[in-house]
């Protein structure tokens, strides 16, 4: 049985998964969804622009990782 984002996508979605694009995104998404004020993702660099990215925390990452998003 295949666990995980990456183990249950199609070779390409898999590829694409782990590309440090799509981490980025993966991460930023998660994040927004943790803490509800951060992180929308609406336009490339729009978070920076308007002071709400955040950072994920190694916990963050650990809860992701847990869960089977790729996030190394």
């Amino acid at each position: 049985m295949r666990s995980g984002a990456v183990g249950r996508a199609t070779p390409l979605e898999a590829w694409l998964l782990r590309t440090r694009y799509m981490k980025a995104v993966v991460r930023g998404h998660y994040l927004h969804h943790r803490y509800i004020n951060c992180n929308y993702n609406l336009l490339l660099g729009g978070d920076f622009l308007f002071g709400v990215h955040r950072r994920s925390s190694p916990r963050d990452l650990e809860d992701m990782a847990r869960i089977g998003l790729p996030v190394d």
